[in-house]
């Protein structure tokens, strides 16, 4: 063998062999998330969903098969929240009144199972959930004062929904919440195939 053949084969077995280690390499580990750490993300979560307390609010709505128009008269209280950084949940005591109708429950949400977080319109929220529930003629209109609904998605369950007069702060607790998903490992499971 001359001194090129051996050049050659020196390079091709070099060649090869960085191809079998690039291609058997591991998958790197995506980074990690930016921002502040779990616990001080979740006690502005806590925070936050605190402050709301009772929020009160009128909506108008109008029927589109018979053109009747309404309102009805809602309030939404919030109170006992924990946001639990090494369990990363949400507890809170949640009780809801639609005109004299009030009903009342202890809601957990596990942020591992959060697929989606949204924010919305009072108006939007309530005539997508009359069209889900086989109400699409009932359109909800307007509210007084204005009402922002951060809507928490797990799978196969109604959203939880928090209720603010606030849009600003609406989207800040939004944004923690996706931000607190995302360092308990929850969020949209797309199917990487």
């Amino acid at each position: 063998m001359n001194s090129r053949t051996i050049l050659a084969l020196g390079i091709l077995t070099f060649s090869i062999a960085s191809a079998a280690q690039t291609s058997s390499a591991p998958a790197q580990a995506p980074a990690a998330t930016s921002g502040p750490a779990i616990d001080a993300t979740m006690s502005f979560i806590q925070e936050k969903l605190s402050y709301l307390g009772k929020v009160n609010y009128v909506t108008f709505w109008q029927n589109s098969d018979f053109g009747s128009k309404g309102a009805f008269s809602f309030t939404h209280e919030f109170s006992n929240v924990a946001a639990d950084p090494n369990k990363c949940k949400v507890t809170y005591h949640y009780k809801t009144t639609k005109e004299l109708e009030t009903s009342e429950s202890d809601q957990v949400i596990s942020l591992h199972d959060v697929s989606s977080i949204a924010v919305k319109p009072v108006e939007q929220w309530m005539t997508e959930y009359n069209a889900s529930h086989h109400q699409s003629n009932i359109h909800v209109t307007t509210s007084h004062p204005p009402v922002f609904v951060v809507l928490v998605q797990t799978p196969h369950l109604e959203p939880n929904t928090f209720y603010f007069t606030d849009a600003t702060l609406a989207d800040k607790l939004a944004k923690a919440m996706q931000h607190a998903v995302q360092l308990c490992g929850g969020g949209s499971k797309d199917d990487p195939f």
